[in-house]
């Protein structure tokens, strides 16, 4: 798996961990930042989750028609935007939740497998795409004799041109992303 597919499938994930805290009585109404800290609640580590990953996630999903979104008044400073799931959101999220059932499936029965094995994994182990994750977040490291920033000598090749990554494709189907 590319570490593009991996930031992918995290930001699925994350689609499905804010659906449920907007279905929620609680999280009616809620602004970015509290969904935020709520998504320790599905596993996450704050760090996992960086605060543009969170509102480029709820962008799409207003984009996609799942949440709107309104300015609130903020308590004790500027105002803050609200979410609130649709009627589209909800049956996105039951969507969804049948994907994952069928996931849970077959992942439970790789685990049952390799169980079987009788190998278990140890807590040092990071499966592949959190590998990936900080691997791409290392910065690139200049070359011998050079500085960072410093333009290449006439006999040294340029560093190849930073590639843009595609914009999140929001018509992705949910049996595209899992099967």
């Amino acid at each position: 798996m590319s570490n593009k597919d991996g930031a992918r499938h995290m930001h699925r994930i994350i689609e499905v961990c804010l659906l449920v805290l907007l279905c929620r009585s609680e999280g009616e109404n809620a602004h970015g930042y509290a969904l935020g800290e709520r998504l320790t609640e599905f596993g996450f580590d704050e760090s996992e989750i960086s605060v543009s990953t969170l509102y480029r996630t709820l962008r799409g999903m207003e984009e996609a028609g799942w949440v709107t979104s309104s300015w609130a008044p903020g308590e004790q400073g500027p105002q803050r935007r609200q979410y609130a799931i649709t009627d589209a959101g909800r049956q996105a999220l039951d969507r969804w939740a049948a994907v994952l059932a069928r996931r849970r499936e077959r992942l439970n029965r790789g685990l049952y497998a390799y169980a079987q094995l009788g190998r278990t994994p140890t807590e040092e182990a990071q499966p592949p795409a959190e590998l990936q994750a900080v691997q791409a977040q290392t910065a690139p490291v200049a070359p011998a004799g050079r500085k960072s920033g410093q333009k290449p000598a006439a006999d040294q090749p340029e560093a190849a041109p930073a590639v843009k990554k595609p914009a999140p494709r929001w018509e992705d189907s949910f049996a595209d992303y899992w099967d």
